[in-house]
């Protein structure tokens, strides 16, 4: 899978969608931001490449996953849900961003992917 993929939407001009991987938290030694994280988007190398994507949406998806009801054992499969953030600046040198995101990050979503859009 590519990681730019050049949509050409009608009136719009082009539209970018990005993927990048969600590398830690943002914080200080003591204290974590759970809805703070730093993205390290696919194709930005340098801090410059990462300040042109402030203001883009980002969007991480969890997986889903089978549910059992306990009454009748019966096995229902759970929707999708889409946490949105929005990325709000550079972090360091080598192309990585901050992203702030609407509510906390669950644990499992580092190291996962996310679309910028």
């Amino acid at each position: 899978m590519s990681f730019v993929t050049e949509n050409f939407i009608s009136g719009l001009g082009r539209h970018f969608d990005m993927e990048g991987v969600i590398v830690n938290f943002r914080g200080t030694k003591h204290t974590k931001r759970g809805n703070y994280l730093v993205i390290l988007p696919e194709g930005c190398k340098n801090k410059s490449d990462a300040e042109k994507l402030v203001g883009k949406k980002v969007v991480w998806t969890t997986p889903a996953k089978r549910q059992r009801r306990q009454v009748t054992n019966e096995v229902s499969i759970s929707s999708k849900k889409e946490i949105k953030g929005e990325i709000k600046g550079a972090h360091g040198k080598k192309g990585a961003v901050k992203v702030l995101f609407e509510k906390g990050m669950p644990g499992q979503s580092l190291g996962k992917r996310v679309r910028i859009e």
